[in-house]
């Protein structure tokens, strides 16, 4: 039989790094997630921090002036005390309306807590105080970067950048605003330009192996991420990125060896079970895969790629009960999925449920009425139950789809059966 043309779900993640500033304070990087953007405060230590709190405490009511609620402020966004550094912000404004550092911090606090439209509106504050603040551009910027506003935010840290042409940070968050646009040469120029600034610059490599994997340069992402893992050897994200890069060349193997070091610094880390359930389906090993897309619905019990590829291993193990039940679970948060239908089709044929197979196959016409393999398959089940003339007719529909569609085996093969068919 022609083989199905589709295929297993690709939950492509990579781990990519925003850097952020805050008032006064130096930059620091920060970990990142997916393009997780946060600020940090490269102040004193934690411990310093609870101790500035403590005392901000211990003086109560007492009056103080501006620049002890100010760093009260700065010691709780450290904390991550953000509705606590908002009220030590707003104090010290009512003290000193004029306090730029004050509006930026509380600013930061704010993004924080996810309320970026007021953010903006601190930044801008600080802005009009002092237009030249290098720090209020690149955390507005984040701020927009944050609600999707990716070219407002380039130009935000483009005027960071003119004023601190030195500003590291400036270059990694333009690279990454611009990486959101698609524009990854660009993105790659502003990480080469942090890099000849600040060389070893653990959260610039990341970024431009993101970006080179993106335009599929597999093995110059391989050689950044390579750099990673020796700056940052028990950072998992970044094993798992350069196993995304090696999957890209076909080295399977070598990637599932990034994978299980991951996996043995993270040990509940849901990307690397999946890239690894990947790269096992695609050696064959359908046991050990359906067993990584155990571990990751284990932690994302709802995660619908997952269930779709582990149906579809159960598939190709032969297990066409436990096959359907997950492509159910896909169905039932995604009622609308073109390929679950397709795959629950087959794992109903295989259990020999052809009318329910041609239900799935009506569904997946419903949703793709252009797709040549939904009247392939309902064809094939057709067939089977003594449908002749239905089945030939929806081959006759697959053969006209799939010349326009330029599938060359495909049509071949249909020549030939509909050819045996009409012959009989």
């Amino acid at each position: 039989m022609t083989p199905i043309a589709f295929s297993l779900r690709k939950w492509i993640w990579l781990a990519a790094v925003v850097t952020a500033c805050v008032g006064i304070a130096g930059c620091v990087p920060i970990d990142g997630g997916v393009v997780d953007v946060g600020e940090s405060v490269a102040k004193a230590s934690l411990e310093q921090a609870q101790a500035a709190v403590d005392d901000d405490e211990s003086r109560s009511m007492q009056p103080g002036d501006a620049g002890e609620y100010y760093m009260g402020g700065v010691a709780k966004v450290e904390l991550g005390q953000y509705e606590g550094a908002i009220a030590e912000f707003d104090e010290a404004i009512r003290l000193q309306p004029d306090y730029a550092d004050a509006y930026i911090n509380r600013g930061v606090a704010k993004n924080k807590l996810g309320q970026s439209q007021e953010a903006i509106a601190d930044y801008d504050h600080a802005l009009q105080l002092q237009p030249d603040n290098a720090d209020a551009f690149i955390n507005r910027g984040l701020a927009k970067y944050d609600l999707g506003q990716y070219e407002e935010a380039i130009a935000d840290y483009d005027q960071a950048i003119q004023l601190e042409p030195d500003s590291v940070d400036g270059y990694i968050n333009s690279g990454l605003a611009k990486h959101e646009l698609g524009r990854y040469e660009e993105a790659i120029v502003d990480y080469r330009q942090a890099l000849k600034l600040q060389p070893g610059r653990a959260d610039a490599l990341i970024n431009r192996g993101v970006a080179k994997y993106e335009l599929g340069r597999y093995l110059e992402a391989i050689a950044d991420f390579d750099q990673v893992a020796g700056l940052l050897p028990d950072d998992a994200d970044a094993y798992v990125n350069r196993g995304l890069a090696k999957t890209g060349l076909g080295q399977l193997r070598e990637a599932i060896l990034d994978y299980d070091h991951a996996l043995q610094l993270q040990p509940d880390h849901a990307h690397a079970y999946y890239n690894r359930g990947l790269a096992k389906f695609s050696l064959g090993l359908y046991e050990e895969a359906i067993d990584d897309f155990d571990q990751v619905l284990r932690l994302l019990p709802d995660n619908t790629d997952a269930h779709f590829n582990r149906g579809a291993a159960y598939l190709e193990y032969g297990l066409y009960q436990r096959a359907i039940a997950d492509f159910d679970q896909v169905l039932r948060l995604l009622p609308d999925d073109f390929e679950a239908y397709m795959y629950r089709g087959l794992a109903k044929v295989g259990r020999w449920r052809y009318e329910d197979a041609i239900a799935d196959y009506d569904q997946a016409i419903r949703l793709r009425p252009d797709n040549p393999y939904a009247y392939f398959y309902r064809g094939m089940a057709k067939i089977v139950l003594g449908h002749f003339q239905e089945a030939i007719a929806d081959m006759k529909i697959s053969l006209e789809l799939a010349e326009e569609s330029g599938d060359s085996e495909l049509v071949t093969y249909l020549e030939e059966m509909i050819q045996e068919f009409e012959q009989e």
